[in-house]
């Protein structure tokens, strides 16, 4: 089968098999949270409907939980200190 792999490699070179696994690589991300932490290691309901269905509320769910996420991380400064003060603080780190 080598004629083959030699297609398949010529095919992985095309702009459009990186763009298609670029893509993939962000569903492959929620398939794996969903099957991983949500518990959706199987469908549970019958047919494509189903597995429709099923899968939006495991997406409605992901969507849900990032936006229950606290967000705790403090404002940063709009302007950066003046130079004195952070070459003052860049010597003191490097003192240890």
């Amino acid at each position: 089968f080598e004629d083959v792999r030699e297609l398949v490699r010529g095919e992985m070179q095309t702009p459009l098999f990186k763009r298609s696994m670029r893509l993939r690589r962000g569903v492959e991300r929620l398939f794996a949270d969903a099957k991983g932490k949500r518990g959706l290691a199987r469908l549970h309901l019958r047919g494509l409907r189903g597995a429709e269905e099923e899968f939006l509320l495991g997406a409605a769910i992901a969507n849900l939980v990032l936006l229950a996420r606290p967000d705790n991380r403090p404002a940063r400064s709009r302007k950066p200190p003046p130079p004195l003060e952070r070459i003052d603080r860049m010597a003191r780190i490097s003192r240890g």
